[in-house]
């Protein structure tokens, strides 16, 4: 395969500790890197992106107004460009050093939080969504400890251009968030990425996440490049043809001086866009997504949620078919697990209760999973309706 563009991804932790002096040996490293790759081949074009991770924040600074926003951090309420700006300023040397990366990006992390990246190939183009998972993390973090803004990441979807493959990376993967957050970053990431890389974790591995529709975003997983002994190092080779539709992900491992390839031939598969990726083009708007779809219709609460909303706290019922088909027992049951996947099956389905039963949360809840499953429903309250209608 004649490669004719390289792109160089960094997935977090370039630095020790996010010291300024720390980015003067990385700058040195990547430059020595950038140069290795160019002179493999005449004519290579070399890109290079980044992303913080916790390693790259400086937590020697004074952080005492950092850690009291991060107590009371809400990531769904972020107006005030001060939040996260207070969190966001012990990855200043990140920041400073990843402007000096790629002459043809001059602008990285414009906004702290998440930076896209749209790179020429030829006739086609990669996009790069570039999340800072590690904004707020800190010097002993937790596991489930993390936030993030699905927000940003939705604003993503309404960008022009119809990239050949979008790229995802982030530093955490999605268990180091909080279990409520994780879900939301996750689906928002999925829905606009057909490959994911993600670090911290120093195990590499490669799996493909398939969705009950076909839709389907495949994980790099990346491993440790210098580890604290300095004896493990490994790194992913993906190479992608557009043209024939193809992708392969080969692991190195530093043995012996050299890098080299852990399995004799690597496994060459197909190359699919995902599907939500291509049908994401109707967007749920935000007004609607939390006023109506996450509303609970009481004012419950919880003492560690700050807001309960629908999706929370929904469990679908068991329902009765009232008609049956040939060989069907009458009053046959759909269970709770099946219901979703019985209206998907189904062109016509009608769903009686008694009042209050819960046939209003239960519309909503279906909304959400139908669309989630690349469907665009109607939701139309019946006091809408009239009798000329």
């Amino acid at each position: 395969m004649e490669v004719d563009t390289c792109l160089l991804a960094l997935s977090g932790d370039q630095a020790y500790s996010g010291k300024p002096a720390e980015y003067t040996v990385v700058d040195e490293f990547v430059r020595a890197v950038k140069s290795r790759i160019t002179a493999c081949r005449s004519g290579l074009t070399l890109h290079a992106v980044a992303i913080p991770g916790n390693h790259d924040c400086d937590f020697s600074l004074n952080q005492q107004v950092r850690d009291v926003v991060l107590k009371s951090l809400d990531v769904d309420q972020l107006t005030d460009n001060s939040i996260v700006g207070a969190c966001t300023s012990v990855q200043q040397g990140f920041f400073d050093w990843v402007k000096t990366l790629d002459p043809s990006d001059p602008h990285p992390f414009k906004d702290p939080l998440i930076h896209v990246r749209d790179i020429a190939l030829g006739t086609e183009s990669i996009r790069f969504v570039l999340v800072n998972s590690a904004w707020c993390s800190t010097l002993k973090e937790q596991q489930g400890s993390l936030k993030y803004p699905p927000n940003r990441l939705a604003q993503v979807r309404d960008l022009d251009g119809q990239p050949a493959v979008v790229v995802g990376l982030v530093h955490h993967p999605f268990n180091w968030l909080q279990a409520d957050n994780a879900r939301n970053v996750r689906e928002s990431l999925e829905s606009i990425a057909d490959l994911i890389l993600t670090g911290h974790e120093h195990v590499s591995d490669t799996y493909r996440r398939t969705g009950p529709r076909g839709e389907q975003n495949d994980y790099v997983e990346g491993g440790v490049l210098q580890d604290d002994q300095g004896e493990d190092s490994s790194l992913n080779l993906i190479v992608i043809d557009t043209a024939a539709q193809t992708q392969q992900a080969i692991q190195y491992r530093l043995i012996d001086g050299t890098y080299r390839q852990l399995s004799d031939q690597a496994v060459t598969r197909a190359f699919e866009r995902n599907k939500r990726r291509l049908r994401g083009e109707f967007v749920l708007a935000e007004s609607f997504e939390r006023g109506v779809l996450d509303d609970v219709g009481v004012n419950f609460t919880h003492p560690r949620v700050e807001t309960l909303r629908l999706r929370d706290v929904f469990v679908y019922p068991d329902a009765r078919r009232l008609r049956r088909r040939p060989g069907e027992e009458p009053g046959q049951l759909v269970l709770s697990r099946d219901l979703l996947s019985f209206v998907m099956g189904n062109k016509r389905s009608l769903l009686l209760g008694e009042e209050q039963a819960g046939k209003t949360a239960l519309a909503r809840t279906l909304y959400r999973e139908l669309r989630h499953n690349g469907v665009i429903p109607v939701l139309i309250g019946g006091a809408q309706l009239s009798k000329g209608s």
